[in-house]
């Protein structure tokens, strides 16, 4: 039999023997947790990076315009970019961009110019856009006046068409088709009316519609007065 002595070393042996076990199994554990744990980290630093480094190397101009021509008109008077689907044609105080890729049938009633670039001093026809109220037709013309504006501190105009009244206008054309009658040309006008100085010019389309609407008010965009 154990005397009292033998049985307390025994006791402090085992209490010994189950923490040992205890600090061992608690390390083993904590070894192979931090594994996976290091491992998220990195992925999770790779994702991240991954869309800043890509930021950093697109150029910080709109890649829409990147390739993009620069135009200058007669005189200096303005500059604005137009896309390589277009060109310039003609010369002088008035020019067209016109479709590098037009058929025969649009160069033949001119539908491949889709945009007029023209100088003129007709004062008259400015001021009576700028002076008509937003969201107006404008008196002698089928233009609706859409707001005021100025580059640079010169007066601009800008002006476009009530897409109610030429929804209605394809609707008539639409039914006057059905019943073999003839119709005429509709137009979607946009366009810009610029003062310097008693020159005026005026940059506009009479095809601002469809996928050419976005080209059109991307070109206005980027005119400068000079």
């Amino acid at each position: 039999m154990f005397n009292q002595k033998g049985f307390s070393t025994l006791i402090l042996v085992f209490i010994a023997l189950f923490l040992a076990g205890l600090v061992g199994g608690t390390y083993y554990l904590g070894i192979h947790q931090d594994k996976p744990l290091e491992q998220k980290s990195t992925t999770s630093q790779t994702n991240y990076s991954s869309p800043a480094s890509q930021l950093t190397t697109n150029p910080t101009s709109s890649p829409s315009t990147l390739n993009w021509n620069t135009y200058k008109s007669f005189g200096n008077l303005i500059t604005l970019k137009y896309p390589p689907i277009l060109y310039v044609k003609g010369e002088g105080q008035q020019v067209f961009l016109a479709k590098i890729d037009a058929s025969p049938s649009e160069k033949l009633d001119y539908s491949d110019q889709l945009v007029e670039i023209r100088i003129d001093n007709l004062i008259s026809r400015f001021e009576s856009y700028y002076n008509t109220p937003d969201k107006k037709v404008v008196q002698g013309f089928s233009d609706l006046k859409l707001r005021n504006y100025d580059i640079n501190g010169y007066k601009v105009v800008e002006y476009g068409y009530d897409e109610v009244d030429k929804q209605k206008q394809l609707r008539e054309n639409e039914d006057a088709l059905k019943s073999g009658a003839s119709v005429g040309m509709i137009y979607f006008n946009k366009g810009v009316i610029v003062n310097k100085n008693g020159e005026i010019i005026e940059i506009s389309t009479n095809a601002y519609t469809g996928d050419f609407k976005a080209t059109f008010d991307k070109i206005l965009s980027t005119l400068t007065i000079n």
